[in-house]
């Protein structure tokens, strides 16, 4: 049984961080579905962090947070603007309040980052914002879900960050441990001659494997 007590004003939801995190990424899940997408353009990432609210700080120790996903897809097509069309459609009837729809067609001469772009806000599940834009190049669309602030009754509840690959149905319980994806095995070399050295030290080998890319939300971000 969850006891909530004073310590949370009248005016703040009481939802644990996972349930938020459920709700937002279905959010966004839902709009890139709605582009025509299948599958997301790299990682999907979901940020916790502290708010701030009328009243003045409310600590993130204490429980507050809001919830940020992070994600993006190709243009299916490379037609933009019937992509945000149909985010557009899945918005109203999903009902979504619509703050910005820019959507032009034929493309604008010289198009840059965020010359299509969408935000709009739900009041249900305790209120969510979005924002939707081209970045560069321009037929790549990065989306973001913004929850209100929260306050979870569950003190333990200190996941910060998952990074999600593909788009799977719901969020893991447990923030996803990956690395880099393995080498494809290559074959075999001819034998060396025998006044080569030995092989090199795994230390030497290890430096010069892959690393993961960085995902095109964090280039945008900087």
């Amino acid at each position: 049984m969850l006891v909530v007590t004073t310590l949370f004003p009248a005016d703040t939801p009481v939802v644990t961080g996972a349930q938020t995190r459920e709700d937002a990424y279905q959010v966004m899940r839902r709009f890139l579905l709605a582009s025509g997408a299948t599958e997301p353009d790299d990682h999907i990432s979901i940020h916790r962090l502290p708010c701030d609210g009328p009243s003045g700080p409310r600590r993130y120790s204490d429980g507050y947070y809001y919830t940020v996903v992070l994600g993006g897809f190709r243009v299916v097509g490379d037609d933009q603007h019937e992509a945000f069309r149909r985010m557009h459609d899945h918005a109203r009837a999903e009902g979504f309040r619509i703050g910005t729809y820019t959507n032009p067609t034929p493309a604008p001469p010289g198009e840059t980052a965020r010359s299509w772009k969408m935000t709009g806000g739900v009041e249900d599940n305790h209120g969510f914002g979005f924002s939707i834009f081209t970045v560069s190049p321009p037929t790549h669309v990065a989306i973001w879900v913004t929850s209100t602030c929260r306050v979870t009754p569950d003190r333990d509840d200190r996941d910060s960050l998952f990074n999600l690959k593909g788009l799977p149905l719901h969020v893991p319980a447990k923030p996803p441990l990956w690395g880099p994806e393995p080498a494809t095995p290559s074959a075999p070399a001819s034998p060396a001659p025998t006044r080569s050295p030995s092989a090199l030290p795994d230390s030497v080998a290890s430096s010069t494997a892959g690393s993961p890319t960085l995902t095109r939300i964090r280039d945008i971000l900087g």
